[in-house]
């Protein structure tokens, strides 16, 4: 079974908090699959393989304009966020599935 949450319009850092929390609770009970939507204020995040040379403007530009530009530890390269924007963030225990992390993203994609 997969529990869904529904967020709302959450900023990006707060939304990365509440994934940490979900995560530590589903690694505490494996039998939890929780899906979590929500949408976020613009925001540009920078992800573990994504360099700052990546985005198409300054940096500086950006603030100007009131949007954030996040450095996170997650993959990816240069992601923009747009309210109205689906975003889903799954937090599984792949011990219900296949112990597969890259197959188990094939499969939602």
């Amino acid at each position: 079974m997969i529990e869904i949450q529904k967020w709302g319009i959450i900023d990006y850092d707060e939304a990365w908090n509440r994934q940490r929390q979900l995560f530590d609770e589903v690694r505490a009970n494996p039998s939890r699959n929780i899906l979590a939507l929500c949408s976020h204020p613009t925001v540009i995040t920078i992800g573990k393989n994504g360099k700052s040379k990546n985005l198409l403007g300054n940096p500086d530009y950006y603030k100007m304009l009131g949007i954030k530009v996040i450095f996170t530890d997650r993959g990816g390269d240069v992601t923009l966020h747009n309210p109205g924007q689906l975003v889903g963030y799954p937090v599984f225990s792949l011990q219900n599935y296949k112990k597969d992390l890259h197959w188990f993203l094939r499969e939602i994609e």
